[in-house]
């Protein structure tokens, strides 16, 4: 499955990275530039996070997961790191019920992989392109996803657990990195607290800010495609015929 040719979808690819100690390259953001006033702090961060991604030319939309996510942990398995991974995937299944997350026995199964190792190796397995920007990131990811509806085809992510020593360094890179597969692709300098912070930190919990946008990204309302207008139009309760389903409300203030 994990290397199934796709001939009949047009699949994109999305990157990004933590890197150590250097700041963070990313893409300048093409989210509209609407005015932001009436929007409360949680909605403002959504459309800064889940909207753009550090690297690529994507449009500004939508992109989680719709279809059965199904991980597996490759290359070295450090007991801590294991246990957190596992830890990370079970706060993302109570932050999100509806998601539908378990783990395989092999990378076949798997269409979402986990490396933990040197960057040469996993560049060499799973992010051929990435060479360059990996001798300069301790964590990396990519995103494959359908140019349609259907989201998040398949991703990687991994931390280099060679030059990445320090246990809370590299229990942040896998919180950040694994947590940005999941849709909520970009970093910001707004928040030092929030695993999506760009400069370097070792936060290694979800901020309460963190924990809202990942319920408002999987709000059953919300699907992948939608553009800024049409979160926005959910928002004020307009897009009522845009999207079906009943999920959580975005935090009000």
């Amino acid at each position: 499955m994990w290397i199934r040719l796709l001939t009949l979808l047009l699949i994109s690819l999305l990157a990004g990275c933590a890197s150590k100690p250097e700041i963070m390259r990313f893409e300048s953001s093409r989210v509209s530039g609407q005015q932001v006033e009436g929007l409360d702090d949680a909605q403002r961060y959504f459309l800064e996070i889940a909207l753009r991604s550090e690297f690529g030319d994507a449009d500004p939309l939508v992109r989680r997961w719709e279809r059965p996510v199904r991980v597996f942990i490759d290359g070295d398995k450090p007991a801590v790191l294991v246990k957190e991974a596992y830890t990370v995937i079970d706060e993302l299944k109570e932050l999100a019920p509806q998601l539908d997350v378990s783990w395989v026995d092999s990378a076949e199964q798997a269409n979402l992989l986990i490396y933990f190792g040197p960057y040469k190796k996993y560049s060499e397995k799973y992010a051929p392109n990435a060479s360059n920007r990996l001798r300069k990131n301790w964590g990396y990811f990519t995103v494959q996803w359908f140019a349609s509806v259907e989201g998040i085809e398949s991703a990687t992510m991994y931390v280099d657990t060679h030059r990445a020593r320090n246990s809370d360094e590299r229990r942040h890179l896998l919180r950040e990195e694994l947590t940005q597969v999941f849709g909520l692709m970009a970093d910001s300098k707004r928040y030092p607290d929030s695993i999506f912070y760009q400069h370097w930190s070792t936060t290694t919990s979800y901020s309460a800010l963190d924990e809202q946008l990942i319920k408002m990204l999987y709000d059953k309302r919300v699907r992948s495609g939608m553009d800024e207008k049409a979160v926005r139009a959910l928002w004020s309760g307009t897009g009522s015929n845009e999207v079906s389903g009943a999920g959580n409300q975005p935090p009000n203030h």
